[in-house]
This record gives structure tokens, C-alpha cells and sequence, in this order.
């Protein structure tokens, strides 16, 4: 069940909210290869309402299956936000939509755990990539001598001398 909250209940007392979302309430799509959720997102959330607007204190978290940009290994990895009295406007340009005296807070939570994930998501802060002799030069071939005796490419454009 998406998050929804009953607006008039935080007019009179700040509001507790614990629970999950799951994959489907959240239609999460990392549109990352990398980085797919792979558990429900879970929230411990305290509300007020103070001058037409929400503020929001509390954290969100959720597990994700990440594939390391280094050495392509497979981990999962839990991703945290912290809310310290985040403030939700309820009019104006980014007002949150509110229906029937129902504001849904799935959008929001859905927003900020995707701008948790890195963009490059690694297993370890020291992770050597791939192992292999990747600095090695590779053995010319017949296509990579140049025309002038046997030498390459990269050798003579060296020696090129703009006007």
C-alpha cells in the first residue's frame, strides 16, 4: 500500500509512520544495468504540518543487487536517506499532489533513494578492477606498422608538425 497521509490528522499532532514499500508500490526503474532493487523499501518517518507544507524527519532504506564497474563482481548493497526536517510544500509549482485531503509520499521516497545510487556503483573503495596484464603494450600486427620501415602509427604522428 502506497504511503498516503490524511492531511487534517497533522494539522492537530505530528504523525509516526513505519512500514514498507514494495517493488510494485514503488514502480522503481533504476534504468542502470548496474543497479536493480532487490527488496522493499523500508521507512521510519515523523511528520508536522507547519505553513502549508509537510516537514519530514526521519530515514528511508533499501537493499539493491549492484554489479561493480571495476571487476564486474555481483554484491548487494543497502542504500540509506536521512530526512532532517526535509519540507514538502503542499502549493506552488512543487507542491506534493494531494486528493481527497490525501497527500502520497511514495513519489518522494521513490525520488530521493534513487538519488542515493552512485552512478558507478564499486564492491570496495579499493577494488583493483579486472585482473590481467592490461598496461602491457600489445604485439604490433602487420596493420598497425606504418608505411615508412616497420614504424607504428603512434610514432609517427609524434613527429607531425602542425603549420
Amino acid at each position: 500500500m502506497p504511503l498516503v497521509i490524511h492531511l487534517p490528522s497533522l494539522e492537530l499532532e505530528a504523525g509516526e509512520f513505519q512500514g514498507q514499500l514494495s517493488l510494485e508500490e514503488l514502480d522503481m526503474d533504476t534504468r542502470d544495468e548496474l543497479i536493480l532493487a532487490s527488496s522493499p523499501l523500508h521507512y521510519d518517518l515523523r511528520m508536522e504540518f507547519s505553513d502549508s507544507a509537510l516537514q519530514l524527519t526521519g530515514q528511508a532504506s533499501q537493499r539493491f543487487r549492484c554489479e561493480c564497474c571495476r571487476c564486474l563482481k555481483t554484491f548487494d548493497r543497502t542504500f540509506s536517506v536521512r530526512f532532517r526536517h526535509r519540507s514538502l510544500p503542499l502549493q506552488g509549482e512543487d507542491a506534493l499532489e494531494v486528493n481527497n485531503e490525501h497527500a502520497d509520499l511514495t513519489p518522494v521516497l521513490r525520488e530521493d533513494i534513487l538519488l542515493s545510487l552512485p552512478s558507478h556503483p564499486v564492491c570496495e573503495d579499493n577494488c583493483p578492477g579486472i585482473k590481467g596484464d592490461w598496461n602491457e603494450s600489445p604485439e604490433r600486427s602487420d596493420d598497425t606498422a606504418g608505411s615508412s620501415g616497420g614504424t607504428s602509427v603512434w610514432s609517427e604522428l609524434d613527429r607531425w608538425k602542425p603549420e
